[in-house]
């Protein structure tokens, strides 16, 4: 939604396109702004900021967006100055290009009051002094006048009917051209314009000609660096990659039409044995399993695409992190760096954002508990500047994630300190290292010594975990002292895509649907390995561990006035302890559909139902309901007694 008096008269779906496209200009912009801090002489991050700001300067104006354009411009012209090299791209320059950058961004997401106007026509003003500055200093700046700078920037501006003031220009080249190099270099230049330019005039080739040779002449020396030119046209023979912006509720729709599919797929799946039954059948049922099993391909193939079209690499949670980063070290006084590894694995774009919400806590809690202060670091024989280092890698069915700094760590001796004053340790009590690091999720719990900007509340770490869990996924950290903090991120690769392979089991009267990923092993447990608890339920001996033994039946109210026994287990991840869940029989394991349960208190268990293809309907099962407390629900007996 675009805040703007001149919008309200706009059709809604053109506003749309201009949102979704001046986001894109604003992401672009604002990466561009955080590398030219980092590298202030460099003239290509210079170029794709002004490029995307004057990019949407001009898509608002014809929609009469009277205040992005206003901010825009302003930008453009602050911009201007540091392209021609009359300005430096120091760090308060940058900032306020990025104060820009954040109040566009404001205008096009927020809708209703503009509570920033104020704000918003300071910055204009404060943009326009600085241009304004700039654009006086250079009146009197003979190098701002030179010939070559204008000739190249007629060149680069890619300006028609400009013959006559190039010719000036290019005329007075010899005279700057002490060297050798230069004057022969010059001579080239001007046999080139009087060779081609009265024949056919200042065509886009012999523009990108002359741009390309008048850059080589300023690099030489007594020449200032001019702005950089306009890139050479790429050859007709060059790919182009055709896109078009899709709404991703029409994606959602698409993939919700291949669940129908699937769904169809099961039925017949099913018909060629009952046709095999019939009088004469044989033959039509071998065709009628053909054409299902051809459906069943071309349903998962396409299912395949559409899921391929919503995926996103995860280098795009990279640019929102390097602006959080950026802003936390300039409120810290501390320096860090940000790197990234696998950022070109395709992700699902709904953890995209699940992430691009989240990551930003860890960041900051990273900057403001972990990175030391430069003099700090020096004392320890670190660099001044910290690193993080954020990975990514796929996993079977999931997907990790991995936000790690070479910061002080965590004091877990400090962290227990704080536990048990909020008494969610006992005084003495014993506890692993592991698990002192993962209090740093309790809500409320913080070992900062004072509330910041950034933390300091204990409230991110707490929201983290709860968005990540309720997503299925898990969160866990790992620190050693002085050497920093590891942080994983470990989610399902299909998390919202509504199809997703299922475990299917009985238990008692229900057939329940797990998240295959979820799903460790089945087996059948040993008489001797079962043993039972102080809560008067059982565990099983597992692989060196012993393991809570929860009746599904009992848990899902679906006994029929039966009790479970332990004859068949399921172990099961939920949230950050495997249980083992006793079954009355695994069903196989097939794509599913979840469908909402409308109307039914489910008590939190069942995040849906899916439609299996012998017409039956199993409940599909949150593991993550099923990590509260165990129940005494398996009786402690022999599975065969």
């Amino acid at each position: 939604m675009v805040h703007d008096p001149g919008s309200r008269f706009l059709a809604p779906e053109l506003l749309a396109t201009f949102a979704a496209e001046a986001r894109d200009h604003l992401t672009a912009a604002e990466a561009a702004l955080l590398r030219l801090e980092r590298a202030p002489g460099d003239p290509g991050p210079t170029e794709e900021v002004f490029r995307a700001v004057h990019s949407l300067k001009g898509s608002a104006a014809p929609l009469g967006l009277g205040a992005v354009r206003d901010l825009a411009h302003a930008m453009e012209d602050l911009l201007a100055g540091v392209r021609a090299r009359r300005l430096s791209a120091d760090p308060a320059l940058v900032g306020d290009l990025l104060a820009g950058v954040d109040a566009l961004r404001a205008l096009i997401d927020q809708p209703g009051e503009d509570h920033l106007r104020g704000e918003r026509l300071a910055l204009i003003d404060r943009l326009r002094q600085r241009a304004g500055a700039s654009a006086a200093a250079a009146a009197g700046n003979p190098a701002a006048a030179d010939p070559l700078q204008q000739a190249l920037r007629l060149c680069s501006d890619g300006g028609e009917d400009l013959e006559d003031r190039l010719a000036r220009l290019l005329s007075q080249l010899p005279a700057r051209a002490a060297e050798p190099q230069g004057a022969a270099l010059a001579d080239e230049i001007l046999a080139g314009w009087n060779d081609t330019v009265p024949a056919g005039g200042l065509t886009p080739v012999v523009r990108d000609w002359l741009a390309g040779r008048l850059a080589a002449l300023a690099l030489l020396p007594g020449f200032l660096p001019p702005p950089p030119a306009a890139p050479a046209a790429e050859s007709a023979a060059a790919a182009v990659e055709a896109t078009v912006r899709v709404p991703a509720q029409r994606i959602d729709d698409l993939l919700r039409l291949v669940g129908d599919l699937l769904e169809l797929g099961d039925r017949l799946g099913r018909m060629p044995e009952r046709v095999r039954r019939l009088p004469g059948g044989s033959s039509e049922a071998r065709e009628l399993s053909r054409l299902a099993d051809e459906l069943g391909r071309a349903t998962d193939s396409l299912r395949h695409t559409v899921l391929e079209v919503r995926r996103m690499p995860a280098g795009a949670l990279l640019p929102r992190l390097q602006r959080v980063l950026r802003d936390a070290c300039a409120s810290t006084g501390k320096q860090a760096a940000l790197v990234g590894e696998g950022m070109d694995l395709e992700i699902d774009k709904t953890l995209v954002e699940l992430l691009d919400a989240q990551l930003p806590h860890l960041v900051r809690n990273s900057i403001d508990h972990g990175i030391e202060a430069p003099p700090a670091r020096q004392a320890a024989g670190k660099a001044p500047a910290g690193t993080l280092r954020l990975s990514a890698l796929r996993r079977g069915n999931e997907v990790v994630l991995e936000l790690a700094d070479d910061g002080a760590g965590i004091d877990l001796a400090r962290l227990r300190a704080h536990a048990e004053a909020m008494g969610l340790l006992a005084p003495g009590q014993h506890a692993s290292d592991e698990e002192i690091a993962d209090l740093v999720f309790a809500p409320g719990l913080t070992t900062a010594t004072r509330v910041t900007e950034l933390s300091g509340r204990g409230v991110g770490m707490d929201a983290v975990r709860r968005a990540v869990e309720g997503a299925g996924g898990r969160i866990a950290v790992a620190t050693r002292p002085g050497q920093g903090l590891r942080t994983l991120i470990t989610l399902p690769a299909a998390v919202t895509t509504r199809i997703f392979a299922g475990y299917l089991v009985r238990a008692g009267s229900v057939r329940a649907a797990l998240p295959l990923e979820r799903v460790r092993e089945t087996f059948r447990p040993r008489p001797e390995d079962l043993s039972g608890t102080g809560n008067g339920g059982i565990g099983v001996l597992r692989h060196g561990r012993v393991l809570p033994v929860l009746g599904l039946a009992a848990a899902l109210g679906a006994t029929n006035g039966e009790q479970d026994r332990a004859e068949v287990l399921v172990t099961v991840l939920c949230r950050r302890r495997t249980l083992a869940l006793a079954v009355d029989e695994v069903l196989g394991v097939q794509q599913v559909v979840v469908r909402p349960l409308e109307g039914l208190d489910t008590g939190g268990r069942f995040t849906g139902a899916a439609l299996l293809g012998d017409g039956a309907v199993a409940l599909v099962l949150d593991p993550d309901s099923l990590a509260d407390p165990i129940p005494a629900a398996v009786p402690a007996r022999s599975p065969h007694a």
